[in-house]
């Protein structure tokens, strides 16, 4: 007789290899071009405003933007690619109009 051996799935399986949850090579490189973008606006705002905490200030919160932007999260998908899903459905959507007694209901 046969033995019946079930199918294994594991779950919760990211499809690349990540150095730290979510962060992978391409999320790593894209944080590092951000970040020298960010030094360089960073110095020239302290500049302006002669003021160093400005410059400082700037570079750690668009260093925090940038890095929960770009995080996958376990369904291997980040917050940019998320908000590109919900445009989508919120296009493909059909509104059906409805009468009912001469008025129309949505």
């Amino acid at each position: 007789m046969e033995s019946k051996k079930h199918l294994y799935i594991p779950v919760k399986t990211l499809d690349a290899d990540d150095f730290i949850e979510g962060i992978g090579i391409l999320e790593l490189a894209i944080c590092g071009v951000s970040l020298v973008i960010i030094l360089i606006i960073s110095v020239i705002l302290a500049k302006i405003f002669i003021n160093n905490l400005v410059g400082i200030g700037f570079a750690i919160f668009s260093t925090i933007v940038t890095v929960s932007i770009i995080r996958r999260d376990s369904s291997n998908e980040n917050l940019i690619q998320k908000i590109f899903i919900i445009l989508r459905f919120i296009r493909k959507q059909k509104i059906y109009l409805f009468e009912r007694n001469g008025e129309e209901i949505s």
